[in-house]
């Protein structure tokens, strides 16, 4: 009898602590599943603008070497306003330092990416090409810059 007594004071005590575990790991993994949800849903986005730029009509490709290796494409749809950058063998900038991506039209630039730091490989989808001169890549302090530090690391005449 003092054994069932002592059981069931000590499993109410027990319980607590096992609920809070539980209620907390469920809290987890619904944050963690939204994460991924909201992942999936920005990748299709990102490829449905992917193959619609590469699909366009007037869809028009060029490519230049960066000054220390790797190269930048440039495929651009100036009927949909929208242009995808590839950036690719890039040479590792250090921890400090990233290469950073613009949109420049006299002194007005405009960054479309901020690389990570070493970071020598991506691929974005950028709106809004009309008006402007050229694509330039700089390498920048790891937080990035408001405007291209000089000189560019590669450049890419924009024209129609």
């Amino acid at each position: 009898m003092f054994l069932v007594s002592w059981l069931r004071q000590n499993a109410r005590k027990a319980a607590a602590p096992a609920v809070a575990a539980i209620v907390a790991a469920s809290a987890m993994y619904v944050v963690q599943e939204l994460r991924l949800r909201e992942q999936r849903i920005t990748f299709h986005h990102h490829e449905t603008e992917l193959r619609a730029v590469l699909a366009a009509p007037d869809a028009t490709l060029k490519s230049a070497q960066l000054r220390d290796g790797g190269t930048v494409t440039l495929i651009i749809s100036w009927q949909r306003d929208t242009a995808i950058v590839v950036l690719k063998e890039a040479k590792p900038t250090g921890q400090d330092r990233a290469y950073q991506i613009w949109l420049m039209e006299g002194t007005d630039s405009r960054s479309i990416g901020l690389l990570q730091p070493n970071q020598t490989d991506t691929t974005l989808v950028f709106r809004v090409v009309r008006d402007k001169r050229a694509l330039g890549v700089t390498i920048e302090r790891a937080a990035g810059q408001v405007s291209p530090t000089l000189p560019l690391v590669a450049e890419i005449v924009l024209s129609p």
